[in-house]
């Protein structure tokens, strides 16, 4: 932000494409800092109201010289239809009802207004609809989904949400709902990922966008799965029919989640999907949902207690084969998935002995195997000889005989450094401010036992009346 690529270039010195470009970075940006903001469960540094760049063009970069995209990366179309703010948020208003006794849903949102200079929805994209297919496509329809998913952190997993009453929650999920229903609908057919279609082209966006859209969905259900009739008691029966609908598509949304994951079993086609530090964290929170409601017994959908339970060995397997490949996320998500599905699975009748119980042993590195040098020339290993021990020779004969193409160095004569742990000695002090385990060296993106335990004795969070939120459930998983 410091470079100013989140606002909007009006300079006459720079061109449109290079403008574009420049747009493009940015919304890379925003994207990614939003995907470790959900996987960390920390707060995101972006706001959005500080962003005027213009949502990136339909078009690559090869046709930024066509007339449709000249006239997209036009002022006016910058100003308009391609201006960033559109309506996805919800600001109840303070004359809203605020009690936490209230829990009649309010049948009608008051959101706040647009900021668009123009008179027409933005989050619909109908300015892109005619586009041809193409990965430029792709991007802004991916940044547009991950907009409407910063609105539902903001507007749901907020801190001063909390006040809320029960029935600001419920319009504020009927709300987002609708929104990311409206992203879904003006998906062009190429990326729509609900029907399985013969053409292969953007197959694998079709599959990044559809886990995309269920964990969005997910998260914004979420506050519905629980036992609210314990939270809020005296419900009305409307409420208790908006909980049970959210509750029913918040576990649909995962099983769908696992369905789109590939037939074929290779991790390497998995990965060619979506990066292995995003599918971990999405299998993993469609694994959460699974293993909840089979904790509530199927409560909300007990007619599809045999599916729920074959999604979530699947969302398992997915984990163990990830694990299997010495993914150390992946092995601490399969060992915590495994070990609940473990326990839960007895409360629907079921079992896992179907199951991999155990990681494979990992594979015994060995003394190197020799491999010979590669030719610059011809690309190929030149058929050297393994080198054999050699008796004692002058350094003039070593000179002479020595060939920078197939003679392999010799290192003993190399003195003695100190290793990692020996050269760290002297800054261990300072090892608890770094965010990295110093006894397996990974990175500790989440909080220790102990600074949850400092999160959640005394603040009054898990005891709120209105009872939603992501630690909803918490002491509440033994049935």
């Amino acid at each position: 932000m410091a470079l100013g690529i989140n606002m909007r270039n009006n300079s006459d010195q720079t061109s449109q494409p290079s403008k574009e470009v420049r747009y493009r970075v940015w919304w890379s940006l925003y994207v990614l800092e939003q995907q470790l903001s959900m996987m960390t469960g920390r707060p995101t540094c972006i706001s959005d109201i500080m962003c005027t760049a213009p949502l990136p063009i339909p078009f690559e970069e090869e046709s930024f010289k066509s007339s449709g995209a000249q006239n997209l990366m036009s002022l006016e179309a910058q100003k308009s239809s391609r201006y960033p703010f559109f309506d996805v948020g919800v600001s109840p208003t303070p004359s809203l009802d605020r009690s936490r006794s209230g829990s009649k849903p309010v049948s009608s949102a008051h959101p706040t207004p647009s900021r668009s200079p123009s008179n027409t929805a933005q989050g619909d994209l109908e300015w892109a609809r005619t586009a041809s297919p193409c990965l430029s496509l792709f991007f802004l329809y991916y940044v547009q989904l991950y907009r409407v998913n910063r609105f539902v952190f903001d507007q749901l997993y907020a801190p001063d949400r909390i006040t809320q009453s029960w029935s600001n929650t419920q319009m504020a999920i009927d709300h987002l709902e609708n929104k990311l229903s409206s992203w879904r609908a003006s998906l062009p057919a190429i990326f729509d990922f609900s029907k399985r279609q013969r053409d292969q082209a953007f197959t694998n966006q079709r599959v990044a966008l559809g886990i995309y859209y269920y964990a969005a969905r997910i998260t914004i259900t979420r506050p519905c799965l629980c036992r609210l009739d314990r939270k809020i008691p005296r419900q009305s029966e409307s409420s208790n029919e908006f909980n049970r609908t959210a509750a029913v598509n918040c576990v649909g949304a995962a099983m769908a989640m696992i369905d789109l994951l590939p037939n074929d079993t290779s991790v390497v086609k998995l990965f060619q999907t979506t990066p292995w530090w995003c599918i971990i964290q999405q299998i993993m929170q469609a694994t959460s949902i699974l293993l909840l409601e089979i904790a509530f017994r199927v409560n909300h959908m007990p007619d599809e207690a045999e599916n729920i339970f074959e999604s979530t060995k699947t969302a398992v397997r997915w984990l163990y084969r990830m694990a299997a490949e010495d993914i150390k996320a992946a092995q601490r998500a399969w060992k915590i998935a495994y070990s609940l599905l473990r326990d839960v699975c007895s409360k629907i009748g079921r079992n896992i002995n179907d199951l991999e119980s155990q990681l494979p042993d990992p594979t015994p590195s060995g003394p190197p195997t020799y491999v010979p040098p590669l030719n610059h020339y011809t690309h190929q290993h030149s058929a050297v000889p393994k080198p054999q021990p050699q008796q004692h020779i002058s350094n003039r004969q070593q000179q002479q005989n020595f060939d920078p193409m197939t003679s392999m160095p010799d290192f003993s004569s190399i003195p003695y450094m100190m290793s990692n742990s020996e050269f760290a000695a002297p800054y261990a002090a300072f090892d608890q401010y770094l965010p990295f385990d110093q006894t397996t060296g990974e990175l500790a993106m989440f909080p220790t036992s102990a600074e949850m335990d400092l999160m959640v004795d005394g603040n009054g969070y898990h005891d709120s009346p209105d009872g939603y939120g992501t630690t909803q459930t918490h002491g509440e998983s033994g049935g």
